[in-house]
């Protein structure tokens, strides 16, 4: 059987797949450009829509960074929608050929920067060594929370939080659901959270009432449809303890004045 170093120099017998192992503490999300469920050590990675540049991005430090592009509805790219957690997401890809006995790890780094571009969503990724230089704080003083909701600094359970409810109507990016808790007018409670089909998620960008506004369209959401909506926070003090009863958890310094003591600027 020829390895992967034979068949890359290969003419003929190349056949080239990656895998690309994304996680954040306990979560992981495992993609491969194969057509079919790939296992390696013990781990399926699934089938997906995925593709990558060359190792050759340059930030205004010099670091070489890889750009990854992934449809702008899936699950990892809701995880950066407002922001970068404070607990970073780790990138591993790995390459290999049909038929090779063995698999190289081509890149290990973690994820820096979002953009999204249309039905798209680019995730910048910096290698782990490019790290350890780094000395700027990983979290800043600010008013709100930095904490990613739900994410291990948060400490809340997704799941505590998360409604069934029934499509009602669609129209464009907006959808008007019921079944659930917290519609009434005037209620934020789901804005800046998720709306959730099956595997797929869209971001929610406001509330009116049982009207939800999305980010961005979500394929196969229809009149009818059994969804499920995942609770938002505005980051603010008064939401983590009202809302969520987590104030122990609430990350912000709210009491922070808005007046530099030092050079009296706002």
């Amino acid at each position: 059987m020829s390895t992967v170093a034979q068949l890359e120099a290969s003419r003929y017998g190349a056949a080239p797949f990656e895998l690309y192992r994304f996680a954040r503490g306990t979560e992981e999300w495992r993609y491969a450009t194969t057509e079919d469920p790939f296992v390696y050590l013990g781990q399926t990675f699934a089938p997906a829509v995925i593709r990558r540049g060359e190792l050759a991005a340059v930030d205004e430090q010099g670091t070489r960074q890889l750009e990854v592009t992934l449809p702008r509805t899936d699950p990892l790219v809701t995880q950066f929608i407002g922001g970068l957690a404070p607990t970073p997401v780790s990138l591993t890809l790995y390459r290999s050929h049909r038929g090779a006995s063995d698999v190289q790890t081509l890149f290990i780094g973690q994820v820096s920067a979002l953009t999204l571009e249309g039905a798209e969503a680019k995730l910048l990724c910096t290698p782990m060594q490019a790290l350890f230089s780094r000395t700027v704080p990983r979290v800043a003083i600010q008013r709100t929370c930095p904490w990613m909701l739900y994410d291990v600094n948060c400490g809340l359970a997704a799941a505590a939080f998360t409604f069934a409810a029934s499509v009602t109507a669609v129209n464009g990016l907006l959808v008007t659901v019921a079944g659930v808790p917290n519609l009434g007018a005037g209620s934020t409670y789901y804005a800046a959270g998720v709306l959730k089909l099956g595997e797929a998620r869209a971001f929610i960008v406001g509330q009116n009432a049982a009207v939800l506004q999305l980010m961005a369209p979500l394929a196969g959401l229809a009149v009818g449809a059994a969804v499920e909506l995942v609770a938002g926070c505005d980051r603010t003090a008064a939401t983590c303890q009202g809302r969520f009863a987590n104030i122990a958890n609430f990350g912000g310094f709210p009491a922070l004045p808005k007046r530099n003591p030092f050079d009296r600027l706002t």
